[in-house]
């Protein structure tokens, strides 16, 4: 049981890092496309006084893709796959774990309707029964 709670305390711990870094990562994101837009109005402005406004506008349509393009690129260059997480007689539980975010994730787009049905019928009963509840404690620890 303290090994189910310690992975779940991890979990907590990972997920406010994932929030933390999404919020970040958000803000960059607005700031950043505020500025672009900025450069992009300016630079549409000063085209817009040598040649006419409509190819200006193509013109820096047409620069602002290839930048995206660029970011893009570069973007797929630096990713990388994660290792894979190396296997070991105690890693059960994170084993399961793993294959239960695997499978949620593979057929939750496929089937989100009834997933959403199934977790209230299973998040209902759960609440309601200490019976079930003491049973899944239970099945926790022997798995542990």
């Amino acid at each position: 049981m303290s090994r189910l709670l310690s992975l779940l305390a991890g979990a907590h711990l990972a997920g406010q890092r994932c929030r933390r870094r999404l919020v970040l990562a958000a803000t960059v994101a607005v700031i950043a496309t505020l500025g672009l837009t900025m450069l992009a109005v300016g630079g549409f402005l000063r085209l817009a006084e040598v040649m006419p406004a409509p190819t200006a506008a193509m013109v820096m349509g047409g620069a602002v893709l290839a930048v995206a393009g660029l970011i893009a690129l570069i973007g797929c260059l630096l990713v990388r796959r994660p290792a894979a997480p190396s296997r070991s007689a105690n890693d059960r539980p994170a084993d399961l774990l793993l294959a239960a975010v695997t499978a949620i994730g593979r057929d939750a787009t496929r089937h989100a309707p009834q997933l959403a049905l199934l977790a209230l019928v299973a998040g209902t009963a759960i609440g309601a029964s200490p019976r079930l509840r003491k049973a899944l404690a239970d099945l926790a620890v022997q798995q542990i």
